[in-house]
């Protein structure tokens, strides 16, 4: 993806065609990558927080430091750094200089012309991915309503969302009891049939309605989906990184972000269970 941006920046396409010919041509022979010594300093320092992704913490910490020495504006470099560090409150210091920077580039009419799909253009990612990780450190230092604030400025950068943050923000949102909000977001993604908000859906009908009908039927489509989830909402989920639809490990990484909402919910896991039966 790298050097295809790279390659797409050299080009000056008048038509559509020309575009289309220029994909299929480089679809077939591949991508060639760029030597160093055509690159400048913003992409030298890019490729060197590359190459620190691919190393030891230690060795990878040198090559980010050495990155922004080379281009002090490399958001890729304070993402990695913010990553890497044991203390929280030092990893957002990484994140905060790399969102400053990213407004700087990305902000204004930048981002009126281009809200809406931002992560399709390749050089904001690193932007995109410092305001989540910074919204998952403001979840756990309690800012609560300040990493729902983050994560939904991501939806509204790129509704499609292709960080997944629609489903991390459905959970927050019921955490908060921010229920207007969590029925806009809702509605937004009424198609998606992701376990998430599938089970969100029927947890929050069963707040607002109980044992009705709808939570029910609500509940049952959810579990047709994944059938482990149910079993898991009173335990503690181990995670593993790789799951595949509808298997344990889902089940668990559901549970993850939202067993303690239904929990916290009188009589949700019970109503649950009884309606699994």
């Amino acid at each position: 993806m790298r050097d295809l941006q790279r390659l797409l920046e050299t080009q000056d396409f008048k038509s559509e065609e020309e575009i289309n010919q220029f994909l299929n041509k480089y679809q077939s022979e591949g991508i060639p990558e760029f030597p160093e010594e055509v690159l400048n300093s913003r992409e030298k320092a890019e490729d060197m927080v590359y190459q620190a992704y691919d190393s030891s913490k230690t060795k990878g910490i040198k090559l980010a430091e050495e990155a922004l020495k080379l281009d002090k504006d490399c958001i890729l470099a304070f993402q990695y750094l913010g990553e890497k560090q044991n203390n929280i409150n030092r990893a957002k210091e990484y994140y905060l200089k790399g969102i400053e920077i990213g407004k700087k580039i990305f902000g204004g009419k930048y981002e009126e012309e281009n809200k809406g799909h931002f992560w399709m253009i390749f050089e904001t990612r690193p932007y995109m991915t410092c305001i989540f990780n910074l919204s998952e450190c403001e979840y756990s230092s309690g800012n609560v309503d300040e990493s729902i604030r983050l994560t939904e400025y991501l939806l509204e950068l790129n509704p499609n969302d292709n960080q997944g943050v629609r489903y991390i923000l459905s959970s927050r949102l019921l955490e908060a009891k921010q229920y207007l909000k969590y029925e806009q977001h809702s509605k937004a993604y009424k198609d998606d049939d992701g376990i998430f908000l599938m089970f969100n859906n029927a947890l929050y009908e069963f707040i607002k309605s109980g044992n009705s009908l709808k939570s029910i039927n609500l509940l049952k489509e959810a579990i047709e989906r994944n059938q482990f989830v149910i079993n898991k909402l009173d335990k503690r989920s181990k995670l593993r990184a790789m799951y595949s639809l509808g298997s344990e490990e889902e089940a668990n990484y559901y549970c993850q972000f939202n067993a303690e909402n239904w929990q916290e919910t009188k009589g949700a896991i019970e109503w649950a269970k009884n309606a699994n039966e």
